[in-house]
């Protein structure tokens, strides 16, 4: 729960920072009009009655795109050092708080399956998609859509995780 909290606040904090640095960046520097009114909007329909619905979806989608392609694989990486620093102090809160051993863990990761499934799939093929739509939604709901797109991922992980 204290690295849900943790990877829950550092998402909140990557929302914010991505909704309003991409689309400054994608105006400035790819000459996309309207990038950073679109997203003023609460949502993409009233982008779309301002005339800027598309500008919302393509904004969107950037967002989306580069939070994916930076941000994801390295919350990833921790989440999963974290989950493995937990299993190794058998789930107990005060070794929880014992430094996490690094160089011990890392070689542990499954990176077969981090590269090919985590990264490689999921981010273009679920979380590119669903962070699109999540950014063309009002800013107030984009944590909780997370939330129960991360118990979908587990779902699909559980799936697709080789059976004992």
């Amino acid at each position: 729960m204290i690295v849900w909290g943790f990877l829950g606040i550092t998402i909140k904090i990557a929302f914010v920072v991505f909704a309003a640095g991409i689309p400054t960046l994608v105006e400035k520097y790819f000459g996309v009009a309207g990038a950073k009114d679109s997203m003023a909007f609460k949502d993409v329909f009233e982008a779309s009655d301002n005339g800027l619905g598309g500008v919302r979806f393509l904004s969107a989608f950037l967002i989306s795109t580069f939070m994916n392609l930076t941000y994801a694989p390295v919350m990833m990486t921790f989440h999963k050092i974290t989950d493995l620093h937990i299993i190794q102090t058998g789930g107990s809160l005060s070794k929880f708080f014992t430094p996490i051993p690094i160089r011990k863990i890392f070689p542990t990761i499954n990176w077969d399956m981090q590269w090919n499934f985590i990264f490689k799939k999921t981010i273009p093929i679920f979380w590119i998609p669903m962070q699109t739509i999540n950014f063309m939604v009002a800013s107030e709901y984009r944590v909780v859509i997370a939330a129960f797109l991360g118990i979908v991922l587990g779902v699909l992980l559980s799936v697709a995780s080789p059976k004992k």
